[in-house]
């Protein structure tokens, strides 16, 4: 199979996302390249892999990854953006629960995302408010998150995934999706995942196959462009999406009567009154540190995310 070339996952985002006089460093960490010092970004993106959760033990980045996550969700320093392989590690590092796919079924197609109406004040600025019902995107994965962890709060839904996107920290500041808006279907899909997945792995049924390439040969990247312009905007810490995250941590704390990080809203503080929901936005934009977790060796496992 191909390997990522000329185009690797970093490369896709670092075209998506990059605006101005934005500074995007690639690290391909699955090859051997050392971590930067993050706290000398403002951002930091975790991409899709070949790995999964389950090679943990055997993976030599993966401990370093976790605690950036960590550190991140507390500090609320850098933010952090994960796709794919990137959200189910984000999710594990902060203690919920990743696992297979129901049924242990591979996902390959373009698929229905369901924003969440907390979103609905900020979906109402973009230029896809008329079209909310028709956001599409790929799904290349075997796992998926099964639970979130206590300071997380899902805002996208799929058929396939029920928890598609989250956002999490204390100062909401990590947003993930299992999806790859980042990927264009030609270079991405039939040209390395499907050769990989469904000629060499036979991960798919005939009817699969069918139902599958039916989806994907009707998309376009336009389908995805709302989540692009959001992961955009919450990377560059637009005000209008870092208030209506705030609001939406703050009206499910009052529903699950706990905060984003986790801490009964009914323990009174020193003063004697009530905790308040302590989410707020941190930081400007600036520069952004892209690791990248899949490999470029002509391998199999190269083709396929998690």
């Amino acid at each position: 199979s191909k390997a990522w070339q000329p185009i690797s996952f970093g490369d896709m985002f670092k075209d998506m996302l990059c605006v101005d006089d934005d500074i995007f460093d690639i690290c391909r960490i699955a090859i051997g390249e050392d971590l930067p010092d993050v706290n000398v970004y403002n951002g930091v993106i975790l991409t899709g892999s070949h790995y999964n959760i389950r090679d943990r033990n055997n993976i030599t980045w993966f401990n370093s990854i976790t605690q950036i996550i960590q550190s991140a969700s507390i500090t609320g320093f850098p933010k952090i953006y994960g796709g794919c392989f990137g959200h189910q590690i984000v999710c594990h590092a902060l203690g919920g629960s990743v696992d297979r796919n129901p049924e242990s079924k591979f996902f390959l197609k373009a698929e229905k995302i369901n924003i969440f109406e907390s979103l609905k004040e900020y979906s109402q600025t973009t230029k896809y408010s008329d079209n909310m019902d028709n956001i599409r995107i790929l799904k290349s994965h075997g796992y998926c998150v099964c639970d979130l962890p206590e300071d997380a709060v899902t805002i996208a839904s799929s058929e396939s995934c029920k928890v598609e996107a989250f956002v999490a920290g204390k100062y909401l500041n990590i947003l993930c999706f299992q999806g790859h808006p980042e990927f264009e279907k030609n270079y991405t899909i039939h040209e390395r995942i499907w050769p990989a997945v469904v000629g060499q792995r036979k991960a798919l049924s005939d009817a699969e196959q069918e139902a599958s390439l039916s989806t994907i040969n009707s998309f376009s990247r336009e389908d995805s462009g709302y989540i692009i312009d959001l992961i955009s905007d919450f990377i560059h810490d637009k005000q209008l999406l870092s208030e209506c995250l705030i609001k939406t941590c703050k009206e499910l704390c009052s529903q699950t009567n706990m905060q984003p990080n986790g801490r009964n809203r009914n323990t009174k503080n020193s003063t004697g009154t009530y905790n308040p929901c302590d989410c707020t936005g941190i930081f400007q934009f600036g520069s952004c540190a892209v690791a990248d977790t899949t490999t470029t060796t002509t391998t199999t496992t190269t083709t396929t995310t998690t």
